[in-house]
């Protein structure tokens, strides 16, 4: 692993029990067959993130089992594979919206009390709004 703003914070496990028995697996694993991503990529979200600019951490349980598809890092692959995108890909995309889509019921008297009443639409709004750096909308205008 190469030097980075994470080695100071991560020396600090070096020295607990399973550190050393995560370290032997890892490598007997690989000594044993073919692991991905390839052994030089295991630690590469720390070598590319610098730690003061880390918000969130996300492990992934297993890479993705074909050659060229595990880089080190959690739920990414190379450009390469755009035409054949992994399932795990494919459901994080449709959870990534650059638009907030709400849906209701009509408020019409006839189909209000089937789902317009209780959907929030307005401060769902706002609250995504807000949440993504913008104003809030005055409605009552």
């Amino acid at each position: 692993m190469k030097k980075t703003d994470w080695s100071q914070p991560l020396r600090n496990r070096l020295a607990e029990d399973y550190f050393p028995k995560m370290i032997e697996f890892i490598n007997q694993t690989y000594q044993e067959g073919k692991i991905y991503p390839p052994e030089n990529q295991i630690f590469r979200a720390i070598e590319l993130t610098p730690l003061t600019q880390t918000k969130v951490i996300i492990v992934g349980q297993d890479p993705y089992p074909q050659p060229g598809k595990a880089q080190g890092l959690a739920f990414s692959y190379p450009a390469t594979f755009k035409v054949n995108r992994p399932d795990s890909i494919v459901n994080i995309q449709k959870e990534l919206r650059k638009h907030l889509i709400l849906e209701a019921a009509h408020p019409s008297p006839l189909s209000a009390s089937r789902g317009f009443f209780g959907s929030h639409p307005f401060s769902k709004t706002n609250y995504f709004l807000v949440q993504t750096g913008q104003s809030p909308i005055d409605w009552s205008k």
